[in-house]
């Protein structure tokens, strides 16, 4: 599917999620995705690996959820990925800055269109 979209280097964010399931060495593939900016599947906005709530912590704060991500991408195993691309609050806090982006870009086209639509 990826492969069907136009520019999808610098458009597309990946998103690993579930990495508390990876079973050691059979999900290598989602670590090489994270790390490697030479992959067949490079994107630009990079690719970031993510830990859902299980079932069990549906009940549990924002706090609690953090606190349990951070302690699975403090393990060994996530040590040679970097920690810039674990976890909800960087990929949040760096689609902020990519929607940001693509705001300032776009305020000089948009700032024509509504000129042209007044005069």
């Amino acid at each position: 599917m990826l492969d069907e979209i136009e520019d999808k280097e610098s458009r597309i964010v990946g998103v690993i999620n579930k990495c508390d399931t990876k079973q050691k060495k059979s999900h290598d593939w989602g670590f090489e995705l994270i790390n490697d900016d030479q992959s067949p599947r490079y994107l630009k906005e990079e690719w970031y690996g993510l830990r859902n709530r299980a079932p069990i912590e549906a009940n549990i704060n924002g706090a609690e959820r953090d606190a349990i991500e951070n302690t699975l991408f403090s393990g060994d195993e996530w040590n040679r990925l970097n920690k810039k691309r674990l976890g909800r609050h960087h990929l949040r806090a760096d689609l902020i800055q990519m929607r940001n982006r693509y705001v300032k870009r776009s305020i000089p086209s948009l700032l024509s269109e509504i000129k042209s639509k007044l005069a």
